[in-house]
């Protein structure tokens, strides 16, 4: 693991040994965790926990819906993330991530959907900060099963396509 996430684990066990019934600070270690691209299953228990101690951290879902998509939960990963947008409405990552799960159920037309509402919520939404989010978000996570990665990587390749088409018809 990066020196920089390593520091930053000590730094929130030490507030989780302090404040052991604030899910917050499960929150952000399962943050952490999930960034570093080490452990889904450990950010997915983080993410689980905090939202037992702290049910009102809506986050968690959405996080807990990107492990489930990285650990190929597609459908479990729909759940996860149209609770997090239902709730909070206006996150475009959320959109882009559940336009992927549906690219890789093969259900283009909701896809495309779902990117017209990212790319409207965002107006400056580009490529590059799509495949960038896919990079960071998803194709970072180290013990992603191959099967996975592949049948990801091959619908976020569609999925660029399909967000070229729905950036010209919103602009």
């Amino acid at each position: 693991m990066d020196e920089k996430f390593e520091k930053a684990l000590e730094d929130v066990d030490e507030l989780i040994r302090l404040h052991p019934e604030d899910g917050f600070y499960y929150f952000v270690k399962g943050t952490v965790i999930f960034h570093s691209g080490t452990s889904l299953r450990d950010a997915l228990s983080m993410f689980e926990y905090s939202l037992r101690l702290k049910p009102s951290l809506v986050e968690n879902t959405m996080f807990m819906g990107y492990c489930r998509l990285c650990i190929g939960g597609y459908n479990e990963a729909i759940e996860l993330l149209n609770g997090y947008v239902e709730q909070k409405g206006d996150d475009s990552t959320a959109y882009v991530m559940l336009a992927l799960c549906f690219t890789v159920l093969k259900d283009r037309t909701k896809a495309q959907e779902l990117l017209e509402k990212a790319v409207t919520l965002m107006p400056g939404l580009t490529a590059e900060t799509v495949r960038q989010q896919l990079d960071e978000m998803v194709f970072n996570q180290k013990e992603m099963p191959p099967k996975v990665r592949g049948a990801l990587a091959s619908a976020a390749s569609e999925l660029m396509g399909i967000f070229g088409l729905v950036a010209k018809e919103v602009r």
